[in-house]
């Protein structure tokens, strides 16, 4: 009898071991599961939706200056409001994020030598008519993604050709804020910089 009583006891402890590796004895319902690695894809979706939402505010604010001002006061959009907005919404996003170009308007859009090799390489991919892809680097907990900026029609009539796409008021006002700007002769769809977004692993 007090054998068979030792061995039922065996048996209901060692099913009760086993439902307890399987989770069945938590009591809460909850199973642990691993964290999973965030991929490089994952790093270039998240900075990619950065950086349609700055656009998003930016653009918003840039077509209500032209229509209330014409594209000579979007020069002064550009130059007042830009760069707070941007900061804005980095700060609200968790992030770094920033416009640069080898052929800037702003002194401060100037891009450095790692931003002008992707530059390089998104034109050397236009000239051969091949689709341009964003890039992304890693240093320490960041990382640093990399999207490349086209010319839109509208960008045209600030950054178009010089006195016919870029009316002379316009011009004007173009070299008094930025008499060192590079940022004219564009047509539609050529490179026109690039986003950088830095974020936090």
């Amino acid at each position: 009898m007090q054998k068979s009583l030792f061995a039922i006891a065996c048996v209901a402890l060692i099913t009760w071991a086993a439902a307890s590796c399987k989770g069945e004895g938590d009591t809460t319902g909850e199973t642990t599961q691993p964290v999973a690695e965030r991929t490089p894809e994952d790093y270039l979706e998240q900075g990619k939706q950065f950086a349609l939402e700055t656009k998003a505010v930016l653009g918003k604010n840039l077509v209500q200056a032209i229509q209330t001002q014409g594209a000579a006061g979007a020069v002064a959009f550009c130059s007042e409001r830009a760069y707070p907005l941007t900061d804005s919404m980095a700060v609200a996003l968790g992030a770094s994020l920033k416009r640069v170009s080898d052929r800037n308007r702003n002194p401060q859009n100037a891009a450095n030598a790692a931003e002008l090799a992707y530059i390089q390489e998104c034109r050397s991919l236009q000239q051969q008519g091949m689709p341009l892809k964003p890039r992304l680097t890693e240093s320490g907990d960041r990382v640093t993604a990399y999207y490349p900026i086209l010319a839109a029609a509208m960008c045209l009539q600030c950054h178009g050709t010089p006195e016919s796409q870029v009316l002379p008021e316009t011009l004007a006002a173009i070299r008094q804020k930025y008499p060192d700007d590079k940022a004219t002769g564009f047509a539609e769809g050529d490179l026109r910089g690039i986003w950088v977004v830095e974020m936090q692993r």
